[in-house]
């Protein structure tokens, strides 16, 4: 298959499911490999090529642990289904609501097939929150079209500034950005802001 062709399927694939609680990294990972292609490799993940082992992205390939992970995630969708308060107040959450909900969020940024929308709106439902603030709060961070495509240029140049510095044997100049930032941030909270 042409790669133009593979990489518009994928694209399709990835932007149908992104929104929907039903994992976009599962689903693309399955239609690569129904395409014939290698969901690990390096020129599916990113990876630079003298990288000698990449087991954590071995695992993103493992059709059981993406079939278990998207278990795992109907699973907690019915039962938060079957379990949510309908008679929720519209209140926005709390910040103890909003922390629970960012953490489980967090548990699924590593396993593929876990749905981070279907995660979120499932602790959202059932810590209480309304149908309709869940959604809310699961969807704040999908940026319209325009967002989009921003963002896809910025995460270009993110990648390709990242490449030159990791094979400049430049990487602490990320630890010094963090540590300028952190002092940054703190500053920020010093003056009130």
């Amino acid at each position: 298959m042409g790669s133009w062709r593979a990489i518009l399927i994928l694209a399709i694939v990835q932007g149908a499911a992104e929104l929907l609680p039903v994992s976009s990294s599962a689903h693309v990972i399955v239609a690569a490999k129904l395409m014939g292609l290698d969901p690990v490799s390096p020129e599916m993940t990113f990876l630079l090529g003298n990288v000698a082992h990449a087991e954590i992205e071995l695992l993103f390939g493992n059709l059981r642990l993406i079939a278990a992970a998207l278990a795992a995630a109907g699973g907690l969708i019915l039962y938060a289904g079957l379990r949510s308060k309908s008679s929720a107040t519209a209140t926005d959450p709390s910040y103890r609501e909003s922390a629970w909900v960012g953490l489980v969020q967090g548990f699924c940024l590593p396993f593929r097939g876990f749905s981070r929308s279907g995660a979120t709106i499932s602790t959202a439902l059932l810590l209480g929150i309304d149908r309709k603030r869940a959604e809310q709060f699961a969807t704040l961070i999908a940026p319209g079209l325009l967002g989009a495509v921003f963002s896809l240029i910025a995460g270009l140049l993110a990648l390709r500034l990242l490449s030159r510095v990791l094979s400049g044997g430049k990487w602490n100049y990320f630890g010094v950005y963090c540590l300028c930032a952190s002092a940054a941030v703190f500053l920020l909270h010093l003056t009130g802001h």
